[in-house]
């Protein structure tokens, strides 16, 4: 699993974001999560768990977090030590709230209606349809 997690979305994203741009990366990024834990609702055998949220999502956020860690910095150069202090600080809540998020979901609407929300919200990175670039 660490080679889907880090080596493959890198070497892609790193291809992909001079080509498409970082607007165009995150779109696919979040359709791609959003994708996985949308066909992981339908999952009837854990080998297909491990192709939806194992590889599917893993993929897409890592096409995500390499986004979201170079554009700020791209986009600001004067003050890259404070953009880039903030954008881990953002993670850092993100890895504390997510989790108390999920373990709501799942108790109030089970598994299935979890992922589907989890679905859902992983689909606000299709906000960033690409109009203009960094």
């Amino acid at each position: 699993m660490v080679i889907v997690n880090s080596i493959v979305p890198i070497t892609v994203s790193g291809y992909l974001i001079p080509k498409i741009g970082f607007r165009a990366t995150v779109a696919l990024g979040s359709a791609l999560s959003a994708f996985g834990y949308f066909m992981s609702v339908f999952a009837m055998r854990l080998w297909e768990l491990y192709i939806t949220l194992g590889f599917l999502v893993s993929l897409g956020a890592g096409f995500l977090i390499t986004v979201a860690d170079s554009a700020p910095l791209v986009a600001c150069e004067e003050s890259r030590t404070l953009v880039n202090s903030i954008n881990e600080c953002g993670g850092s809540v993100g890895m504390i709230i997510g989790p108390i998020l999920i373990e709501y979901l799942f108790q109030e609407y089970s598994l299935r209606g979890a992922l589907l929300i989890t679905s859902g919200i992983s689909l606000q990175g299709e906000l960033c349809h690409p109009k203009t670039e960094l």
